[in-house]
Parts: C-alpha cells; sequence; structure tokens
C-alpha cells in the first residue's frame, strides 16, 4: 500500500514537471479539445432518419453531435424518402441546429 502511494506521489510530481519545463501542454489535453467542439443537432421531418457525417453513421435524428470546427458532409436518410445531403460548416463557439425536410420521391 506504501508502495503504491509513493508510485502515485513520483508519477503526479513527474507531470507536473513536464508541465513546467514545457514536455506537455495542457492545451493538447482532452479536456480543451473537447470544449473547442460544437454541440450540432441534426433533426428530420419526418422524424427518425438516419444521419450519416463524412458517411459515417453517428445515430437516428434527432441527434445531437460535438463537432471540431471545420467542414462536413451531411445526409439524412429514411426508406421511402429521397435521401437529403447538405455541406456543413462548422465555426467556432454557440450551436446550432439543422432540420432536414425529407421529400418522397417524385411518381
Amino acid at each position: 500500500m506504501k508502495l503504491l502511494k509513493m508510485r502515485s506521489v513520483r508519477a503526479a510530481v513527474v507531470v507536473l514537471m513536464l508541465i513546467a519545463i514545457g514536455g506537455v501542454s495542457i492545451a493538447d489535453s482532452p479536456v480543451q479539445k473537447n470544449e473547442m467542439r460544437v454541440p450540432i443537432t441534426f433533426d428530420s421531418r419526418p422524424d427518425f432518419a438516419e444521419v450519416y457525417l463524412d458517411g459515417k453513421f453517428i445515430g437516428s435524428a434527432s441527434i445531437t453531435a460535438r463537432l471540431a470546427p471545420g467542414e462536413y458532409t451531411i445526409e439524412l436518410r429514411r426508406s421511402g424518402f429521397e435521401s437529403w445531403k447538405r455541406e456543413l460548416t462548422v465555426l467556432p463557439g454557440g450551436q446550432s441546429r439543422v432540420v432536414a425536410l425529407l421529400e418522397k420521391p417524385a411518381q
């Protein structure tokens, strides 16, 4: 038990030393990176369309994803409706909502 405490203290000291000499940047921490992500809510009419982000399925609408600023291709699909595809630019700060109005195919 005492050995485990000593190892924990040593590890903490090493981390603090690395931060102090610039070997580790706090800005690179996962918490900091996650704070830069922007919440984007994807919704559809009718409900429950499948949401694809850059070709990867992320869930069914209504869903909120936290995205890093940048360019994305979004597509919403639902059986019996035409797919809805757009380019999305995510800017830092704030939050956004995307609502896809899916249409029945022309007969």
